[in-house]
């Protein structure tokens, strides 16, 4: 029965990690996009750089040289960009969301004509939600710096939720060793 006190302890200890994990977010969330940026740029950074030597290094004659050389120079400046560039990385999520609820209030824009055409009385509604998301999605992306540190904070609070519940789960479950 050491399997169970051994899960209690880790659903413990994963609490405590969430929960670190979400103050961090929440209290600093710029610096906490800056360590998220400068960690992707290195996941990048060091692929290219393996990349661009075994493109100096291949002397089989093939043409996989140039390909490697050139790939291995791309993907290290995209990881120096990253790297040198921190708040890029939660303007780039900030873009993607707000290109995605733009979206989404383009096909409710389309979807509330098709129902007005079909008449169907409630069609306004989507009208509505329709131009509220193209106009959320455009300030986002007008913002996208200052919703990117909305976004981390937002994330810090679902993290410290996890750590709280995985606390209660880890005081409150059912790990007590049945000896």
């Amino acid at each position: 029965m050491k399997n169970l006190s051994l899960s209690k302890r880790n659903t413990l200890i994963n609490g405590i990690i969430f929960i670190l994990l979400g103050l961090l977010f929440v209290a600093f969330p710029e610096g906490t996009l800056q360590g998220i940026s400068l960690y992707v740029g290195l996941v990048i950074l060091i692929p290219g750089i393996i990349m661009l030597v075994a493109g100096f290094m291949d002397k089989s004659g093939t043409g996989n040289k140039n390909v490697l050389i050139g790939e291995g120079v791309l993907t290290i400046l995209f990881g120096l960009l990253f790297i040198l560039k921190p708040e890029l990385v939660g303007i780039l999520i900030s873009v993607f969301i707000a290109l995605w609820v733009i979206l989404n209030g383009v096909f409710k824009l389309t979807a509330s004509f098709v129902l007005k055409d079909l008449g169907i009385s409630n069609w306004w509604v989507g009208l509505l939600v329709g131009l509220l998301l193209l106009v959320f999605g455009i300030y986002m992306l007008v913002n996208a710096f200052s919703v990117s540190v909305l976004i981390t904070v937002w994330v810090g609070i679902l993290l410290l939720a996890f750590g709280a519940y995985y606390l209660w789960d880890g005081f409150t479950g059912k790990f007590e060793d049945q000896a």
